[in-house]
């Protein structure tokens, strides 16, 4: 029995998180896609278009915290999955390189605590066809083409001193 399978028996939304950087362009991009027994939910996905530059992490980390708000909306339990390592890495780590979007995602997860919502976050490998995945990562990119920006977090310390 595979991961997603496995996890198509729960009685628990699939959140779908992606987040995009385009090395060679700066754009960037984040995205979400419910998967609800078994169908993808019409009407769930977020795309989010981020300031250019910034990095792989922040543009998984904005997908989280979609994917979160999405989950808040929906008052349904769910398994958040990503396939950055890193992004969830940051969650427990006590001095996060991105603190702003960690905090947040933080206080998300104690709301939905609050209101009896169950979060689960799992990594899952990227681009080896799971069909949530992939569609996360399309949308991503598709984010990152948006001509408006709807996620402008500013540049972290280490970006300044890269750019000095």
């Amino acid at each position: 029995m595979t991961l997603i399978s496995s996890l198509a028996g729960e009685d628990k939304d699939q959140v779908y998180c992606d987040g995009s950087l385009h090395t060679q362009t700066g754009r960037a991009g984040a995205a979400v896609t419910i998967v609800s027994g078994g169908s993808f939910v019409h009407g769930a996905e977020t795309l989010s278009r981020l300031h250019d530059w910034a990095s792989s992490t922040q543009c998984e980390l904005v997908a989280l915290v979609n994917g979160l708000e999405q989950v808040c909306l929906r008052k349904q339990n769910a398994i958040i999955l990503t396939d950055s390592m890193s992004a969830l890495q940051s969650l427990s780590d006590p001095h996060p390189t991105y603190p702003d979007l960690v905090h947040r995602i933080r206080r998300i997860v104690a709301v939905l605590r609050e209101i009896d919502v169950q979060v689960k976050f799992v990594w899952i490998p990227s681009h080896v066809g799971i069909p949530g995945n992939e569609r996360a990562d399309f949308l991503a990119k598709e984010a990152s083409n948006k001509d408006t920006c709807d996620y402008d977090l500013g540049l972290s310390l280490r970006q300044l001193k890269e750019r000095s």
